[in-house]
């Protein structure tokens, strides 16, 4: 586990915290057993018997205790999705023959749970026997011709034809639910970018705007880690979970994100977004060196993304519900932004404007994601599905056809295949095949330190920096050689109008003088 930074890093005691005076032995404690007091604390204001020092303790001394299985099992889940490829948007549209037999990333791995493809074919399947054996019971009747259809009038068989209202009904319902469950994940994914620009838009306005290092930082990791606590607290909602940030997630943003994830540095390299590995890179600068004269050397990769918290600053947040953190960080930052009196008017409005859109973004995907789909619409659509379900079994059999079961199948595997892709839009948020790449996001979000912490490489464009200094010339033994009479006369030619100018003065003058 990587350590937390200094406490007296940043601006803590610039935007309003204040430290309880038995909190500086925690400078010594590390990240667990903070979050664990910190836990305590807050167990014993709410008179809870529960208490996370007990959880914390557990999982340092047992190394096989449940707790710890379920810590590193999250960590090894965020590793596993930071790396791994979404399918369902990481394809090739235009290979629609291999898109055809894929698995994972499609409705198949969720309607082979449902029980409406098993439970209906299955008792279409037990009427077709029935009729089956009901026609060789009463072949012999007097009344049953084998030329004619009289199957359907000798039995309860609903006619094929009664259903061209209810099945017109049910896709008019189907398509509507999938429509709107679309629309809901675009505004999702609309409002994820928005978290994405604004807190570029942070960062470049105090690259350009602040010269101190460390505040530049400041504002960028107060921002990333509001940004990171609204992913925390959706990723929970999704799941069916409290919207709190876990223990876990402390953890992260108290670590640098490479070793949180526990990656070597090729596989950092790529998920940072470097295409080549370190290899193809020193082949690719000889090449260059060679034919466009660029450096010899290889560019060295600084991709330092340290803590976006101080053990402080984790303590101090968490005096506040889930809902209320990320408009704490958004504060600070704007706090910092305004202490440090380098932003100019018009530049400070548009980063307000920038921190106004994260707080909107967060406040926008936590109303959403918390209104889904009216439960009377849902309910309505399932209502229909089932009934149509029913008819189905029934009215098939006036095919008199072994096949029908196969036919019944298919119909309901693409319905509810597609109500079950509906319900996956709606709620991109969780950690199936389906659903937002997050962990790649937080990534992603985080990597904005590559160019706002003081470790690693800095915005100055080339032409800002100093040239090198002049190279001094070597002292020569030999005379310096003698002017050349030319340049003299040519000197002298250059000064002949101001000298003429002069004396037109002069005689100007003393010709005034005499008049008077």
């Amino acid at each position: 586990m990587a350590a937390a930074p200094e406490e007296g890093s940043g601006q803590f005691a610039d935007v309003g915290i204040i430290l309880p005076p038995t909190k500086p032995s925690l400078r010594t404690m590390g990240t667990v057993e903070v979050i664990a007091v910190a836990e305590q604390q807050r167990s014993q204001r709410r008179g809870s018997a529960e208490s996370i020092d007990a959880t914390a303790t557990e999982y340092e001394e047992d190394p096989n205790s449940e707790v710890q299985r379920r810590w590193q099992e999250q960590k090894a889940m965020a590793t596993h999705e930071s790396m791994d490829k979404k399918v369902a948007f990481e394809y090739n549209i235009n290979q629609p023959l291999r898109a055809l037999f894929l698995v994972k990333g499609t409705f198949w791995p969720m309607v082979f749970q449902r029980h409406e493809l098993y439970l209906y074919p299955l008792v279409h399947i037990g009427l077709v026997v029935w009729a089956h054996q009901y026609r060789h019971e009463h072949k012999n009747d007097p009344g049953y011709d084998p030329e004619k259809d009289h199957f359907y009038e000798q039995t309860y068989t609903i006619p094929w034809a009664s259903l061209s209202l209810l099945s017109p009904l049910m896709i008019f319902v189907l398509v509507f639910f999938l429509s709107n469950c679309y629309a809901r994940f675009t505004t999702f994914a609309g409002l994820c970018s928005n978290i994405l620009c604004a807190l570029q838009e942070v960062t470049l306005q105090s690259i350009c705007h602040i010269e101190n290092e460390q505040d530049r930082w400041d504002i960028v990791r107060y921002m990333t880690a509001g940004a990171l606590i609204i992913y925390f607290r959706v990723t929970h909602v999704a799941d069916g979970k409290s919207a709190a940030v876990s223990a876990h997630e402390w953890e992260r943003l108290l670590s640098d994100e490479q070793a949180y994830l526990g990656l070597d540095d090729d596989r950092w390299d790529e998920l940072m977004g470097w295409g080549a590995s370190r290899k193809v890179e020193e082949a690719q600068t000889a090449l260059l060196h060679r034919e466009l004269k660029i450096a010899r050397t290889i560019p060295e990769r600084k991709a330092s993304v340290p803590a976006l918290l101080t053990v402080r600053e984790v303590d101090e947040l968490r005096k506040y519900p889930g809902s209320k953190m990320t408009f704490v960080c958004i504060s600070w930052a704007m706090q910092v932004a305004k202490k440090t009196g380098r932003f100019p008017g018009p530049a400070f409005n548009a980063l307000q404007a920038s921190c106004f859109q994260l707080s909107n973004a967060n406040a926008n995907l936590t109303m959403t994601l918390g209104l889904p789909v009216p439960l009377p619409y849902f309910h309505t659509l399932n209502f229909l599905q089932n009934v149509n379900y029913s008819i189905y079994c029934f009215a098939l059999l006036d095919f008199e056809s072994n096949l029908t079961p196969i036919v019944l199948f298919v119909v309901i595997l693409i319905t509810i295949g597609m109500q079950d892709v509906a319900a996956c839009l709606s709620n991109p948020f969780g950690h199936d095949d389906v659903d937002f790449p997050i962990h790649k996001w937080i990534v992603q979000l985080r990597s904005f330190a590559l160019v706002a912490h003081p470790r690693n490489n800095s915005m100055v464009p080339p032409v800002f920096a100093a040239p090198p200094p002049a190279a001094t010339p070597p002292r020569s033994a030999t005379p310096p050689p003698a002017k050349d009479p030319s340049l003299a006369d040519a000197s002298t030619k250059e000064d002949q109008p101001r000298k003429r100018l002069e004396i037109s003065k002069v005689t100007l003058k003393r010709n005034t003088q005499q008049q008077a």
